[in-house]
């Protein structure tokens, strides 16, 4: 545990190490080459003070050699972590418990550490929690058996979904200590809130059919709630171009991203893609990038920086996607990976496959990726599979396998 904290970059141990045995070899060196220099003068010559002071020079250049060989294993250390972007530091894991049950997950944390998402009762069900600095709150359902939080407002509000008394399954928005019905469209009975800004609209999805648990509606149609009303978010449309806006990820500064699919006339199938609603419109991502089809957008930040996916023959691959550059994110080499959170200094979370094909969750800094696991430095010692989120001030939330359940995360800055 110590040593994963003196020593979190692997390649600075074996620098210093190296470093370190030079700087002896040549501290051994010098003293030999000294001690030949300095050899006794015949006794004739010798005088009775001159042993003393040989004593005291060497002691002196003894210890003028060890403070160099340990000023160049420190600079060595120090300068062996990350080239370039943010550093990569390790961090406390907490894992947060359940409201009964065996299984917890993670979809959002604040930049206060304040986590939500959805937990199992004693019963089975899954409800909708939030936790802060160890303390978990069941957020109760709309009178229905489960509910599930997806994102926090930086006032702190949680929205989500929950089962209705009526068989339903409604969004809500969670504030003031009580679970408010944003209720759904015409035509559209059931609906999932999955994000929110900072002025308070949330965002998400309404659908005919019983969304699956995670509240992901791919055969829904993305909509807003503002002021109490809800409205329909309207796809771009150009030449014939047909596109439905299915949800809504993220949002950040009025733009909004999420899933969506398009006509393919040729083979007459609707092909998914990822969307980026802007100016009262949402435009195909798949149109403006150079890697060709993306998809499942995550996250926006203010830089305007976007988490997405990239489908290839090898499977998926995590991209954080702007105007003009492209960045594919991986794990391990070929193996395939998925983006779900980004923040305003370009730190994104996701998971992926390592080296032996197992999934990970993983840490961008900019520069590089980490496996998680090995940045935690205190508490209990799960298994990080998915990183669901991170904040502005570098808060992650996200799940764990511990024995034979699972359970959401939160790690530290």
């Amino acid at each position: 545990m110590i040593a994963r904290q003196i020593f979190p970059n692997r390649m600075a141990v074996v620098a210093g190490v190296c470093l370190l045995a030079g700087a002896l070899g040549l501290c051994w060196m010098s003293r030999n080459v000294r001690a030949a220099m300095c050899s006794p003068a015949p006794a004739s010559r010798r005088s009775a003070s001159s042993a003393p002071g040989r004593r005291q020079t060497n002691r002196r250049l003894e210890l003028v050699g060890a403070s160099l060989a340990f000023l160049v294993v420190w600079l060595s250390l120090a300068s062996a972590g990350e080239p370039v972007g943010r550093p990569v530091s390790t961090r406390r894991l907490t894992l947060i418990g359940s409201l009964g049950g065996a299984w917890s997950t993670s979809t959002c944390v604040d930049n206060h550490g304040m986590a939500v998402g959805a937990a199992q009762t004693a019963a089975g069900k899954w409800h909708a929690f939030s936790w802060c600095a160890g303390r978990m709150k069941d957020l109760g359902t709309l009178g229905g058996p489960e509910s599930r939080a997806c994102a926090i407002s930086p006032s702190g509000a949680v929205v989500g979904w929950s089962d209705t008394s009526s068989g339903g399954r409604h969004a809500f928005v969670y504030r003031s200590g009580r679970m408010e019905d944003l209720g759904a469209s015409p035509g559209y009975p059931f609906s999932a809130a999955l994000a929110i800004d900072n002025h308070g609209v949330i965002f998400g999805a309404v659908a005919k059919r019983r969304p699956p648990l995670d509240g992901l509606l791919m055969q829904g149609l993305a909509c807003a709630w503002h002021g109490g009303q809800i409205s329909l978010l309207k796809a771009r449309v150009r030449n014939g171009y047909r596109m439905r806006l299915l949800n809504v990820q993220g949002v950040c500064n009025g733009v909004a991203v999420g899933d969506a699919s398009v006509w393919e006339p040729d083979i007459r199938v609707w092909v998914p893609t990822a969307f980026r609603f802007v100016s009262g419109a949402g435009e195909d991502l798949s149109r403006r990038s150079q890697w060709g089809p993306v998809r499942n957008a995550r996250a926006i930040n203010p830089s305007g920086e976007i988490a997405t996916g990239l489908v290839t023959n090898g499977g998926g691959r995590a991209v954080i996607w702007r105007e003009g550059r492209e960045r594919v994110i991986e794990l391990h080499p070929g193996g395939s990976s998925e983006v779900r959170s980004l923040n305003a200094r370009g730190e994104a979370v996701g998971d992926g496959e390592n080296s032996t094909g197992d999934d990970r969750a993983w840490l961008w800094n900019g520069h590089r990726v980490r496996d998680l696991n090995t940045l935690v430095w205190s508490g209990p010692r799960p298994v990080l599979t998915t990183a669901s989120s991170i904040s502005d001030t570098g808060w992650i939330a996200g799940d764990a396998q511990y024995g034979r359940a699972e359970r959401a995360f939160v790690l530290s800055p």
